[in-house]
């Protein structure tokens, strides 16, 4: 769809989840099951293959596409240490045994250096395929909900120019230089948040804050809605500014329209029965 929501195509890949975008916004990457596609905005497949041998319990589904290389990569547990692979090639790995052990997600920075990794324990390396050093590990929150990758959401916490990487890690919002060296907080939030990404022109970030609420499956369990969208400068120090009052659905999502507006979703608490799941936009200036 177009920033108003016009459908232009549809569907361009059945019954996949969505990787991403290439970088000239010509393609987009899908994935499921260990199965990928590269699929042009106008419904064309450039390529499409599977992303591991045979029947594997537990294997990261996710794909990352490397505009370097024009292709999805994606990390096979099959083989012991686990590698970084292609459909044409074995990545350049680490040297230290399994370092890529335990890896769930991955979002690549726009110039295809590094390669921002994490796991479901909340732990966030970066990868350089440049030096094949990975930076010390940090406990990094992605959303507060343990269940968000069961919806297969798309991560992008890097910034355009490649220099940075925004993420929380407990109640700080940080700013994360793109080999990990340094970092700086910018906000100090008093309630479970995630979903934090840069705009464009690296001036803000963005993300969104969560409570616990019953379940509506189970009311003994917690779920994580009442949403609302924020938004914080990077620059200065400045109080986050909310955006969006509080609403009892959940996001999964949160990306930027420009510098001047933000798309992200609203899911129902049931997303077995009745998912109500919606698309909206609010403006940022």
């Amino acid at each position: 769809m177009d920033a108003s929501g016009k459908i232009l195509k549809s569907p361009l890949s059945k019954g996949e989840f969505l990787a991403g975008r290439s970088a000239d916004s010509h393609a987009v990457i899908c994935f499921r099951d260990g199965r990928y596609s590269v699929v042009t905005t106008d419904g064309f497949t450039l390529d499409a293959g599977e992303t591991r041998r045979g029947a594997e319990a537990f294997a990261p589904e996710q794909v990352v596409f490397l505009n370097d290389l024009c292709r999805p990569a994606w990390l096979d547990g099959q083989e012991r240490p686990a590698v970084l692979r292609t459909s044409a090639e074995t990545l350049p790995g680490p040297d230290e045994p399994d370092s890529f052990g335990g890896v769930q997600l991955m979002a690549a920075s726009p110039d295809d250096r590094y390669i921002a990794m994490t796991s479901e324990g909340g732990t966030l390396w970066i990868w350089d395929r440049a030096s094949r050093q990975f930076s010390d590990p940090v406990p990094a929150t992605i959303s507060p909900d343990p269940n968000w990758r069961y919806m297969q959401p798309a991560w992008d916490p890097w910034c355009a120019d490649s220099t940075c990487l925004v993420f929380f890690s407990g109640k700080n919002l940080v700013v994360s230089s793109s080999d990990g060296k340094t970092q700086r907080v910018i906000a100090n939030v008093d309630r479970p948040a995630g979903l934090a990404v840069p705009s464009p022109d690296g001036m803000s970030v963005a993300y969104v804050s969560f409570g616990a609420v019953p379940s509506a499956l189970n009311p003994a369990q917690k779920s994580w809605g009442n949403t609302a969208v924020w938004v914080v400068s990077m620059a200065s120090e400045t109080a986050p500014h909310q955006l969006t009052a509080e609403d009892p659905d959940t996001t999964t999502g949160l990306r930027w329209l420009g510098n001047d507006a933000l798309v992200f979703d609203r899911i129902g608490p049931n997303i077995i029965k009745d998912m109500h799941a919606r698309i909206w936009e609010v403006s940022v200036r």
